[in-house]
């Protein structure tokens, strides 16, 4: 009797230990699901952000009661690595749909980079590991140069390039993940994400209007590296759009040399491969968005040379798709960037075309659209530059209009921009502030009030000599500064009478 009950005891405990595993591996499966299949199934939908935001919420939630479980499984912790790159990507994924919480982001890239490195340390040899690993250094470097902190970007990023250089030594191209979560979904050449990873170290170390180290030179080094890899690859939709921000990215470096016929010729192959994407059937948010972006770059190349009607018509064509996007989604704040841009530099494109009172009001649209924006995201160095480049804009146009006070306003609020701790780093800000000053400067002279004057001139002329100094001139640094010490000789005439 004793030995029957025992033997039934013993079959009762397997076999609730097979139910409990049935409903771990069940839950496990579930969450999967949740996280992989129906979220990549909706992430290129339109006014997707939110649900993903729920569903990557849920199937977190399983993973991890999961991982209280099972914490010594390998394969559970590398599932949730990939849902924390995926919840991170929802949060503040750069450059692409995302609600604009870059702390959240970093914190959840953060602790996938802290589970993968804690895997590769027990299976150094596990390619599968490496590759997501150099995903998650990726995704973290590229938020922290959106959070303003280019040298921790630049520092993540290497870590990303040196493991794909790695994995591609010897020819060897072929990826081995089997979950991956990127740019490049589903995509088999790991020469597909150097090239990436080598596009996101250009941006991190001297792109054109965003927070990095202000080494122009290397930023177009990286890129043409990008460039020369996508070009030996077969020319998918992928492919084509790597390349097409690609040439993007070396325009804006030559928009900022005033090298501006190269910069038109290099945003017209953007947009002529966004175009060819379209014909192949690239229609998604990303496509979509892309194509308008494109259509707003040859708009400022066209700035550039100075054909300002043709510049309005394709900041027109870049409204038109853009608005439908936000429209579509409206918790999207990478697209309600976009669209802040390209009203910025509608205002630009009105103003050359003397219709000071419509450009006025749309630069006014456009800070109002930013203020927004810094508001849910106030962390975000990049989108406070573009606020203050705004103000700065606006500031240029009330000079132009002779009216001190408003120019006053304008400058000063720019100036107070640029000044905040947040954009310390960041050289292109320092550049602006320069500028700042300098209107400040204009706009106290217009008042009439000299001494006010001669200081604001002065602080953009120490300014602009640190900055040679330290070999940080932009492209027309010499004729800003001369400009700076133009205004501040006049200042001192009129003190000295």
């Amino acid at each position: 009797m004793i030995l029957i009950t025992l033997t039934g005891g013993v079959i009762a405990t397997i076999r609730q230990s097979r139910i409990a595993d049935r409903r771990f591996n069940d839950v496990r499966k579930l969450a999967h699901s949740v996280l992989f299949d129906y979220h990549d199934a909706i992430a290129q939908l339109p006014g997707a952000v939110a649900v993903r935001k729920m569903l990557v919420k849920d199937g977190l939630e399983y993973l991890d009661g999961l991982s209280k479980e099972s914490a010594g499984d390998a394969g559970l912790q590398l599932e949730m690595a990939g849902a924390y790159l995926k919840v991170g990507d929802v949060q503040a994924q750069a450059l692409h749909a995302n609600l604009g919480d870059i702390p959240g982001g970093l914190n959840s890239y953060g602790k996938a980079i802290q589970l993968l490195e804690g895997l590769n340390r027990r299976d150094p040899s596990n390619e599968e590991i490496q590759e997501e690993l150099a995903v998650a250094y990726k995704r973290f470097g590229e938020l922290n140069q959106e959070a303003g902190k280019p040298p921790i970007a630049v520092a993540s990023l290497k870590k990303s390039v040196a493991i794909l250089e790695r994995l591609c030594a010897g020819g060897h191209f072929k990826s081995r993940l089997q979950v991956f979560t990127g740019d490049y979904a589903g995509a088999s050449d790991r020469r597909a994400w150097l090239a990436d990873t080598y596009t996101a170290m250009g941006d991190a170390v001297g792109s054109a209007g965003r927070s990095s180290l202000g080494d122009s030179e290397q930023a177009m080094a990286w890129y043409r590296k990008a460039l020369a890899l996508d070009e030996a690859l077969a020319p998918d939709t992928d492919i084509l759009l790597s390349m097409g921000a690609l040439h993007s990215s070396i325009g804006g470096l030559l928009t900022n040399a005033a090298r501006n016929e190269e910069a038109l010729a290099e945003y017209q192959k953007t947009l002529a491969i966004n175009v060819r994407r379209k014909s192949m059937g690239a229609d998604t948010v990303v496509d979509r968005r892309e194509l308008a972006i494109a259509y707003h770059n040859v708009a400022v190349g066209q700035l550039g040379t100075k054909d300002y009607p043709a510049a309005l018509e394709n900041f027109q064509a870049a409204a038109t798709v853009l608005s439908g996007l936000a429209a579509a989604d409206p918790a999207d704040s990478n697209i309600r960037i976009t669209v802040a841009d390209n009203t910025r530099r509608t205002a630009e494109t009105l103003y050359h075309l003397d219709d000071y009172a419509n450009s006025v009001k749309t630069y006014r649209e456009s800070i109002r659209q930013y203020e927004e924006l810094c508001a849910h995201d106030p962390r975000n160095s990049s989108l406070r530059t573009r606020e203050g480049i705004a103000f700065l804009a606006l500031s240029l146009e009330y000079d132009h209009m002779k009216d001190g006070g408003a120019t006053l306003e304008a400058a000063s609020r720019a100036r107070t921009i640029f000044r905040e701790p947040i954009l310390n780093a960041n050289i292109g800000a320092r550049q602006l502030l320069a500028r700042a000053d300098y209107e400040v400067g204009n706009g106290y002279a217009l008042q009439g009030n000299w001494i006010a004057a001669h200081q604001a001139y002065r602080e953009s002329v120490d300014l602009w000599h640190d900055l040679k100094a330290k070999g940080q001139l932009p492209g027309n640094g010499a004729v800003r500064t001369a400009e700076a010490e133009k205004g501040l000789a006049e200042s001192e005439k009129h003190l000295a009478r």
